[in-house]
């Protein structure tokens, strides 16, 4: 059974796991500051991504039993994004209250944070499920395959649904004179434009991962290892340090 198609890097590993430290520590600090909860979603999947490096570190260090640091790699690196999301899912419905703009949202402030998070559930187990098969001897790879595949898919349009119902309350509140202002870590718009960010680079990484398994083992991307530190890894940590700077840990309404 081959798990690589190259050596992995250990410095590369350790350098992105020490960055997704620093990020999430930074996620944390915010989270623990203005009191919110919201975050440890967020603060989850940052964790599960320095585990995820550090098991790719190890890995030429564990030849004689590759198993344990390749699923470490393998199922955290493809679920954490799922955890950012569900964070992501609730800022936005956290925005609509700050600012008291339900009335614009095209989906019950009640039920959206509840809808998408459900989506994002579905896409995880059906990502770490999917991981756990593909490492295993007894399960066929391209069923396991397909099932990752799936839940690439759900993250993709669940994201896909979220930014066009944040677009749409967006551009509506900025129509209502009585748009009322944010205080704390920014005016709400700056947020929204924090959310649209993210929710781009998670996307796009997601785009990457489906496009990886189409590919398949002879594709180009998993016989790469740079593809997956330019369109997994950067992007994440980018997530991670946006996420960070814009946290949206303080929005108080202000009539």
């Amino acid at each position: 059974y081959i798990f690589y198609y190259y050596i992995p890097t250990k410095p590369g590993a350790i350098v992105v796991a020490s960055l997704f430290a620093l990020g999430t520590l930074a996620v944390l600090w915010r989270s623990f500051t203005t009191r919110t909860k919201f975050a440890i979603p967020f603060m989850i999947g940052g964790i599960l991504e320095i585990v995820g490096y550090i098991g790719r570190a190890i890995a030429k260090d564990t030849e004689d039993s590759p198993l344990v640091p390749f699923i470490m790699q393998s199922v955290l690196l493809l679920v954490a994004p799922a955890l950012f999301a569900a964070s992501i899912y609730m800022t936005l419905g956290r925005v609509i209250r700050s600012v008291h703009g339900e009335q614009f949202s095209i989906i019950r402030p009640t039920w959206l944070t509840r809808l998408f998070v459900l989506s994002d559930v579905v896409s995880f187990f059906a990502q770490a499920s999917g991981g756990g098969f593909q490492a295993s001897k007894n399960f066929n790879k391209k069923t396991a395959e397909y099932i990752i595949l799936g839940g690439l898919i759900v993250q993709i349009l669940g994201f896909g649904l979220f930014a066009t119902t944040a677009l749409i309350w967006h551009l509506r509140m900025r129509q209502w004179r009585g748009a009322p202002t944010a205080h704390g870590m920014g005016k709400w718009q700056n947020v929204m434009f924090m959310l649209y960010s993210v929710s781009i680079l998670i996307m796009v990484r997601s785009v990457f991962r489906v496009v990886e398994y189409v590919m398949g083992t002879d594709g180009y991307l998993l016989r790469h290892e740079w593809t997956l530190y330019v369109f997994d890894a950067t992007l994440m940590l980018l997530t991670v340090g946006v996420f960070a700077w814009w946290y949206p840990g303080q929005l108080i309404y202000s009539p």
